[in-house]
């Protein structure tokens, strides 16, 4: 009885994963089909008239129901608050800072 429950969940977990990624390929494929200016400037986040792969990649995840809007905008605040030196990438530097700012010593 449990080994028929255990199977049916496995099979269960499969077929959504097939589902998901039958619909994330219609979803490209008619997005491919008509992309047009509009999806351009729906992409185009900073009004720069392109589309960064930053930009690209939010509106494709929103599209596709994995974040909305409000989920984006915390991780970019997180991001600007690890970003301690302001370079727009996180590395060494911004550790340091950070530990230096709670009082404690980063180990390389």
């Amino acid at each position: 009885h449990g080994y028929r429950s255990c199977a049916g969940e496995i099979f269960s977990n499969i077929a959504l994963v097939i589902s998901e990624r039958r619909q994330k390929a219609v979803f490209e494929q008619e997005l491919s089909k008509r992309l047009s200016f509009q999806h351009l400037k729906a992409m185009d986040a900073d009004g720069s008239g392109e589309v960064s792969r930053e930009e690209y990649v939010a509106f494709m995840l929103m599209e596709m129901g994995r974040i909305d809007q409000k989920e984006l905008h915390e991780l970019h605040q997180q991001f600007q608050k690890l970003d301690v030196t302001n370079s727009g990438s996180l590395d060494r530097e911004d550790l340091r800072l950070m530990a230096k700012l709670r009082g404690k010593k980063v180990q390389d």
